[in-house]
């Protein structure tokens, strides 16, 4: 059938919920007609949710073409009808989405929806990290992050976390997680590659250098129960201490992770540069143990 005549179809339906009852097969020929035009466009919300209502029970969208998914998408992202949606048909979208970069041109509203659609359950930590990292190229424009609840940015971590997605990412995503995780102790139960990532995203900026110390904290704290720091290139730590050299945050750190410090930075000079109060402080916290009997001072 040409699109119009379908749109008339849509529109005698879109009051009543006649889709309700129908056999998947056919909303996939529904949506099969219009996928080529925009007839979804100018559609009611209430009827692109009986749609969604009829599919939501079943997987015939993993095999549609993107353009008609964007279509649904475009649809809905002026409202929030997606908010009361059972979960599963938000991962039934993020499939069939997760193979192309159709999320990369969407508003960053439609975005949000998803976010909070997913974030009171899990629906995030079985999906494959492109469709993540789409997400997180949808949301690095903007600082839609700051707001979100820390619950979900720990399933963005927790998808993330088995991959290097953040490695190739740009810093000013990892700077939102990172002001999103920090008034929460969200990275305290994280496993150590994660932050590893993260260290080795932000590891060649200087973007932890404005963060501020209960963040830097939250890294030291996840870190401080394992070596991963020794391998770490010494501008990361460099900047650790930068943005430590302002406040007192190291008095209160076990020795451990100050030896860890210490351990990354003894084979280079790069104490030497490094202001008198910061120094003081890695004293300070090691002044109780033999932290400095390994190690060689070097005017």
């Amino acid at each position: 059938m040409y699109p119009s005549s379908v749109s008339l179809f849509i529109t005698s339906l879109g009051q009543s919920s006649g889709l309700l009852g129908m056999n998947p097969s056919f909303v996939s020929l529904i949506i099969a007609s219009l996928g080529q035009s925009s007839g979804l466009l100018g559609m009611n919300p209430s009827f692109v949710s009986l749609i969604i209502a009829s599919l939501g029970q079943s997987s015939c969208l993993l095999g549609m073409n993107p353009s008609s998914v964007s279509l649904i998408i475009a649809s809905l992202g002026q409202s929030s009808c997606l908010l009361g949606m059972n979960p599963s048909f938000v991962s039934l979208i993020i499939a069939s989405l997760g193979q192309s970069s159709c999320l990369l041109g969407m508003n960053s509203s439609f975005v949000n929806l998803i976010i909070a659609s997913l974030g009171q359950s899990s629906g995030l930590l079985g999906m494959n990290p492109s469709f993540v990292s789409l997400i997180i190229a949808s949301l690095g424009q903007s600082s839609c992050l700051l707001g979100m609840n820390p619950s979900f940015v720990s399933l963005i971590i927790a998808s993330l976390g088995q991959s290097s997605g953040l490695l190739g990412m740009y810093p000013s995503f990892v700077s939102l997680i990172i002001a999103s995780l920090g008034q929460s102790s969200g990275l305290l139960g994280m496993y150590p590659s994660f932050v590893s990532l993260i260290i080795a995203s932000l590891g060649q900026s200087s973007c932890l250098l404005g963060m501020y110390p209960s963040f830097v904290s939250l890294i030291i704290a996840s870190l401080g129960q394992s070596s991963c720091l020794l391998g770490m290139n010494s501008s990361f730590v460099n900047l650790i201490i930068a943005s430590l050299g302002q406040s007192s945050c190291l008095l209160g750190m076990n020795s451990s992770f100050v030896n860890l410090i210490i351990a990354s930075l003894g084979q280079s000079s790069c104490l030497l540069g490094m202001n008198p109060s910061f120094v003081s402080l890695i004293i300070a916290s090691l002044g109780k143990s033999s932290g400095w009997l390994e190690f060689r001072i070097t005017d």
